[in-house]
């Protein structure tokens, strides 16, 4: 009877699975995140702002179709001759609607800028951490 092959011997590091060879990952840096972490990551800076941002936008190019047909549609002669006056209303909302909307795109970008969010505060948090542990592993 002949013995059956024996393995070959594996580089240090490295063991056998079956017939599959994995290697030893090196030694990493991790960061412990907890679950709130995890949820201010995954929101990013802040949806609500965002949406915010989104809805004022749908708001202004909306009052400019609406502006841009009106004043296309209207029957300025008729409009000048008999002066009626629901005509100027009409572009008065649109213009306040425009006004505001544009407010709130200023008000909606100047939050999503903002430096001081948590999402901006965990991620600083985080790179803090992994440059003291790779400055510290490099001395």
């Amino acid at each position: 009877m002949t013995q059956p092959a024996q393995p070959a011997e594996n580089p240090k590091g490295n063991f056998q699975v079956r017939s599959m060879v994995a290697k030893e990952l090196p030694a990493e840096t991790t960061y412990p995140l907890g679950e709130d972490e995890y949820k201010t990551l995954r929101d990013g800076v802040s949806s609500d702002a965002k949406s915010g941002l989104y809805f004022c936008l749908g708001l202004f190019f909306s009052a400019l179709v609406g502006l841009f047909s009106l004043y296309e549609n209207a029957d300025w002669p008729t409009f000048w001759a008999h002066q009626r006056g629901i005509l100027l209303v009409l572009f008065g909302i649109l213009l306040v609607i425009v006004a505001a909307s544009v407010t709130g795109c200023c008000i909606c970008l100047r939050l999503l800028m903002r430096e001081d969010s948590p999402c901006s505060r965990l991620k600083m948090r985080i790179e803090r951490h992994f440059n003291d542990s790779s400055a510290g592993g490099q001395s």
